[in-house]
């Protein structure tokens, strides 16, 4: 494409290639049901439904792609002897990406619709909490052994979310302002006339190896 641009003076159509980026995508996800022909067939319907919407201008390929990944995953995830989701499939599969849920509920309806099954989105609140804050956990260990000592904005946000529910995009209006609690290095936030302490990444990895007293005064 580059020596098209530069040899033969070719202008590229952004939205064209964008979209025929999207369909390998959406091709590369549909044939990883090939091993489990039953389930491809079902993924593949799908996909011909979402299709169908694109030509008539109710949806994206973006959007399709989006619509197809926890279809497929849930289909994935399936017991080797099963033909079809069954609601506990369902609910074991949005237990752990309980985010998915408004993704997956397209799925779920075109499930009922061509299998006569009564399957429903569905997730328990205290689980998806659970399940937010063990991700935001991890997600936040791995940044603290590659963050530096001035934490960036992707620390700081889910350092912001973890320990204080605070929206993720709530660090773009926020003051910052270094400021050490009981030995552990870290940042002051100020946003709404609140004020907020998290720890820096060296200071989180101190709190990882303290006692549970110590993290609790901490946090409180």
């Amino acid at each position: 494409m580059r020596w098209l641009v530069h040899a033969k003076h070719i202008a590229i159509d952004a939205t064209v290639r964008e979209a025929d980026s999207e369909r390998r995508r959406i091709e590369a996800m549909l044939n990883s049901l090939n091993h489990r022909p039953h389930l491809a067939s079902i993924a593949k319907a799908y996909a011909n439904m979402l299709t169908e919407r694109f030509k008539r201008g109710k949806t994206t390929s973006r959007s399709i792609r989006l619509a197809l990944r926890p279809a497929i995953a849930l289909l994935d995830s399936l017991d080797t002897n099963s033909d079809l989701p069954k609601q506990a499939d369902i609910d074991q599969y949005l237990s752990g990406a309980p985010g998915q849920r408004a993704a997956l509920s397209g799925f779920v309806k075109f499930l009922n619709a061509q299998f006569g099954l009564s399957l429903v989105a569905r997730t328990d609140p205290s689980k998806a909490r659970q399940a937010r804050m063990k991700l935001l956990e991890r997600s936040l260990h791995a940044l603290a052994h590659v963050s530096s000592d001035a934490p960036n904005n992707t620390w700081l946000a889910q350092a912001l979310a973890l320990f204080h529910g605070l929206p993720r995009n709530a660090v773009k209006n926020a003051t910052l302002k270094h400021a050490d609690y009981r030995s552990v290095p870290g940042i002051r936030v100020m946003l709404n006339s609140k004020s907020y302490w998290v720890p820096k990444p060296e200071g989180y990895l101190k709190l990882l190896n303290a006692d549970d007293q110590t993290t609790a005064l901490v946090f409180t």
